[in-house]
């Protein structure tokens, strides 16, 4: 993007005067963001006026073409607008929101608190990520189910409401998503094609790679659909890029590790497992996913039970771990599926350390993150298949 043909003579003429009123002397310091993915086009930003300074987080949408090819922008920043408008309110785990509406120049903007002065910053891996980091986003994420579950218990009219002016940005059919879907149908091949080519595969085995030949339908969409009693209105996309961390000390304890969970543009009406399969596979060792899924989504619901008695929702038998562990594992092939969407890409990003130029979509390929992406996905089918499921997901 042009700075000085573009963005320079919108924040003066536009952006500057719905945020710093009654102010002509204003300057004001841009900062791109690096270390991590973004599909929109956020940048920091330091107001400088008579009445101080003022650090933000400005989002617009990418001007990419080829991004905007495949991402809907329009559902994502409505979405992200409607969080911030109905569901963040007073809440002081988010970042404050100064501005979400739309603009004359960029269609949609954002603007955000810059959470960077209270200490958070990105996770330093992403993938193969600390378990420190992994529970610090589960409580996060538990935390925002919490209150998403205490509008659809107390404010029952508010939470319809939320939920019929949710966009989808993903699953509805419309040519942009078709795009996605074959997207997601080509990186889940990486997969199959190995598994396929062995000469020992059961019964079980062939039926799901043949399920998997349409992943985006048969495995995703049928995942997301809303099923009672858990659904909820939830994240739709918890990566580790969406979490921000910091260390804090609590009374007289140990320093602590917090999560901020962020970027709200694909919220949805749908599981809460989508959200945690999403962050294990997208970001856990395969070790952890295999050998701690149950463990981890214990911590998940010990957090979300804490935060149900304190708004006074909590219902055992509605709630219930059980309930929680066989939707989890109903949804787990969800996040083999996300795996091989975009971990591959987060394998390069992460060896790198940052992406100067972000590839668009029909750039990725079967070989991002390479041979050792491959086995991984085999390796996370393989481990789906042997804790029973990928049985449970064909008979659910």
């Amino acid at each position: 993007m042009d700075e000085s043909r573009i963005i320079d003579p919108w924040i003066r003429n536009h952006l500057i005067p719905r945020l710093v009123k009654g102010e002509s002397n204003v300057e004001f310091i841009i900062e791109r963001p690096s270390g991590n993915y973004f599909l929109s086009e956020p940048f920091f930003m330091n107001i400088i006026s008579s009445k101080g300074e003022k650090k933000i987080l400005v989002k617009i949408p990418s001007q990419n073409p080829e991004i905007t090819a495949v991402v809907n922008y329009d559902a994502i920043f409505a979405n992200e607008i409607l969080f911030y408008k109905a569901l963040a309110r007073g809440h002081s785990h988010y970042p404050e929101c100064y501005l979400a509406e739309e603009d004359p120049v960029f269609k949609n903007v954002i603007v955000l608190e810059d959470v960077r002065p209270r200490g958070y910053v990105d996770s330093p891996d992403k993938v193969n990520v600390h378990l420190d980091y992994i529970v610090a986003g589960l409580k996060s994420i538990a935390k925002f189910h919490a209150h998403s579950y205490v509008i659809k218990e107390k404010e029952p009219e508010k939470f319809q409401k939320c939920i019929q002016s949710l966009h989808d940005s993903r699953f509805k059919e419309n040519p942009i998503n078709e795009k996605f879907r074959n997207i997601i149908n080509e990186r889940v091949k990486r997969a199959t094609q190995k598994i396929r080519a062995r000469n020992d595969n059961s019964e079980l085995t062939k039926k799901m790679c043949n399920i998997l030949d349409d992943a985006f339908v048969n495995v995703m969409i049928e995942c997301v659909r809303q099923k009672e009693p858990l659904c909820t209105i939830i994240h739709g996309d918890c990566t580790i890029n969406n979490l921000l961390y910091r260390w804090q000390k609590k009374d007289k304890e140990d320093l602590q590790l917090e999560a901020m969970l962020i970027d709200f543009g694909l919220l949805m009406h749908s599981s809460p497992n989508i959200d945690i399969v999403t962050l294990l596979y997208m970001t856990c060792r395969r070790e952890d996913i295999r050998d701690r899924a149950r463990g981890l989504v214990e911590v998940y619901h010990s957090s979300l039970v804490e935060c149900m008695k304190e708004l006074g929702i909590w219902n055992a038998s509605k709630y219930s771990f059980e309930n929680f562990w066989c939707d989890y594992r109903r949804c787990a092939i969800f996040g083999f599926v996300i795996a091989a969407f975009f971990r591959g890409m987060m394998t390069d990003f992460d060896r790198e350390h940052n992406i100067v130029e972000v590839k668009s979509m029909s750039e990725w390929h079967d070989k991002d993150g390479g041979e050792e992406v491959s086995l991984l996905l085999v390796n996370m089918f393989d481990d789906l298949l042997a804790a029973g499921m990928l049985q449970d997901f064909i008979e659910k």
